[in-house]
């Protein structure tokens, strides 16, 4: 008796398969959440704090808005902006843009203006939703509409659907290596396979609560919001992202979430804590970045880890992470309707346990890049093992098969992941290089001791002008969102390879060392604050005058001073304090000095002081 053993060709083309169940819902977004919204309007669909909307209330905001925005032309491809933190009417906003036809761009408000002005004005949006307490302006002839508002003039009832399927239903802004952010465009269909194959591996099911923690630009936020809507499942927003692990923990066994999707580091925050029996909490997600822990055996919770760029419609593969292995947890399988293939250097699918190229296919794979023919071109190619003109992405991430599972290994080319955001080095650099006073700017991923990483740019300066590090930070601080601004290292020049590339493997970490020019410690609580800053940040040395957030400080990393100062001070340390006042010098002088006046300020000339 003989078997059809397959070959390993067939092996590979097999495990990197997984397509979705007949029967399928062909329909977009805002229709699937009409119809959930006809069986449950009394069933809350989204709380803040003490704000909550039901599914009823939701839809008649939204059909108002759409009705609104549909009278200013708003329709299939017409891009409208929005611009607000997490919150109730932001959801409002982005459901009555879909209603209306149109696609939502959605801006963060951390972001500096500048930034935002590109993409607005990149993405040729018609329109910006915004709320009434935000004060940036835009430009002069771009029509604002209020969130806040609530439209009673507009009808309620839901409007006649005008999108398709193929039509966009977002666009989301990611770093580009040109030196501006090039926007990733997803239709429909792609954010509603997602949702259907969420609601099937997560078992959603009207009941769940499910966490918002993502910023509205980054597209985990996709992945919160809409398998949550379309489930009939109520979303919890969390208010403020800068919390402590513990205090994340406690929320979420207050809220009685059940699920929630967070990036990796605070998902390795969470694992090392103690749960309470009375959690409710089943699943948790981890994205963005490579996840280095499991679960410990006592946890009553799942834990799956997430792979996907933005252009894949946020997920790509997935899988339930194990107690135990002997690797780091791997990023799983294909999900529906996703093909995978690990590629050699001669494009040959790579065997078993062999490095290669990460390619994604199939149909949740993006439109392109806006206004980016040639780009798009270059990263989205002909797939010759999918159907007659489907395409692939190429993703820069290199990866290997291993008994049907993928396991990440790094990228090939200069991208990088901070706190779960992709950063094209390029950009950065090209920010830098277009200030005055630099001549020649190379940034690179500084990894610490803790696995964390931080950005550090390397600039040459002009031999005429003397460079001003405080105004040259304010000046890319205004175009560049936080986790995109680097520490800044003089160099006279920046090493070469033989070839005349960068040698980005010559350059020396900062910060590890005193030199003539730093302000050190000239009292008892700057030297108590430092030694806190220089532990969180793997450091032997801090300026006073240091930003800690251009040392290579985080959100995390704010979390983590704030809690051995706490220890250290015996007083509660918010972390808001360290955004407000984020140098040894500022935060002392602005909070530390009048909250522990029994420690002396008593300023010294401390070595090494200019």
């Amino acid at each position: 008796m003989t078997t059809n053993k397959p070959t390993e060709i067939e092996q590979l083309i097999t495990w990197g398969m997984a397509p979705a169940p007949v029967g399928l819902a062909e329909k977009n977004l805002h229709q699937l959440f009409e119809e959930r919204a006809v069986t449950c309007p009394q069933t809350l669909a989204v709380t803040c704090e003490e704000l909550q909307l039901t599914y009823g209330d939701l839809n008649r905001r939204a059909n108002r808005l759409a009705h609104r925005l549909r009278s200013m032309g708003v329709g299939p491809e017409v891009v409208v902006g929005i611009y607000a933190g997490r919150s109730l009417h932001i959801i409002v906003g982005m459901l009555g843009i879909l209603k209306a036809g149109g696609a939502y761009l959605p801006l963060d408000p951390e972001h500096p203006v500048e930034r935002l002005t590109f993409i607005l004005q990149d993405a040729q949006a018609r329109i910006l939703l915004t709320a009434s307490d935000i004060t940036h302006q835009f430009p002069d002839h771009l029509p604002v509409v209020q969130l806040d508002e609530l439209h009673d003039e507009f009808p309620d009832y839901d409007p006649e659907p005008r999108a398709a399927p193929e039509n966009f239903a977002y666009i989301i802004y990611t770093s580009g290596s040109t030196g501006k952010p090039k926007g990733v465009m997803v239709e429909h269909r792609s954010v509603v396979g997602l949702c259907q194959w969420a609601q099937y591996q997560m078992r959603l099911s009207p009941g769940e609560v499910i966490s918002w923690a993502g910023a509205p630009g980054f597209d985990v936020s996709v992945f919160e919001i809409w398998p949550a809507l379309l489930a009939g499942a109520r979303i919890e927003i969390l208010s403020d992202s800068r919390l402590k692990p513990e205090d994340l923990r406690d929320w979420i066994v207050q809220r009685k979430l059940t699920i929630t999707q967070l990036v990796a580091p605070l998902v390795e925050a969470l694992l090392d804590l103690q749960w309470p029996e009375s959690s409710n909490l089943r699943l948790i997600g981890s994205g963005g970045d490579r996840l280095r822990k499991r679960p410990r055996p006592e946890l009553l919770f799942e834990l799956h880890n997430n792979y996907g760029p933005t252009e894949v419609t946020v997920i790509a593969t997935s899988g339930t992470v194990k107690v135990e292995g002997e690797r780091l947890p791997s990023i799983g399988r294909p999900i529906w309707n996703r093909r995978v293939y690990v590629l050699d250097s001669n494009q040959e699918l790579a065997p078993e346990g062999v490095i290669g190229e990460l390619y994604v296919g199939g149909q949740g794979l993006a439109r392109g890049y806006v206004a980016q023919p040639a780009q798009t071109a270059d990263r989205f190619q002909p797939d010759p093992y999918g159907e007659p003109g489907s395409r692939r992405y190429r993703t820069g991430d290199l990866a290997f098969w291993s008994d049907g599972e993928l396991h990440f290994v790094g990228r090939i080319d200069d991208q990088v992941k901070v706190r779960g955001y992709r950063i094209e080095l390029g950009e950065i650099e090209a920010v830098l290089e277009a200030q005055p006073g630099v001549t020649e700017a190379a940034v690179k991923l500084v990894q610490q001791t803790d696995d964390a990483g931080r950005l550090v740019a390397y600039v040459v300066p002009t031999n005429e002008i003397v460079l001003d590090l405080e105004k040259l930070k304010a000046s890319i601080r205004r175009e560049l969102p936080d986790y995109m601004t680097p520490a800044i290292v003089l160099r006279k020049s920046l090493p070469r390879t033989a070839t005349g590339k960068v040698d980005r493997s010559q350059l020396a970490v900062p910060g590890k060392s005193v030199n003539s020019q730093m302000v050190l410690p000239r009292n008892e609580l700057e030297r108590l604050v430092a030694a806190v800053w220089a532990q969180v940040l793997g450091l032997d040395a801090i300026d006073v005058r240091d930003d800690f957030f251009t040392l290579g400080g985080h959100s995390l990393a704010a979390m983590q001073a704030a809690t051995l100062l706490q220890r250290e001070l015996g007083i509660q340390i918010r972390v808001r304090s360290l955004y407000d006042n984020p140098t040894v010098e500022s935060l002392v002088k602005c909070e530390l000095a009048v909250r522990r006046p029994d420690l002396p300020v008593v300023y010294s000339n401390a070595a090494g002081n200019s």
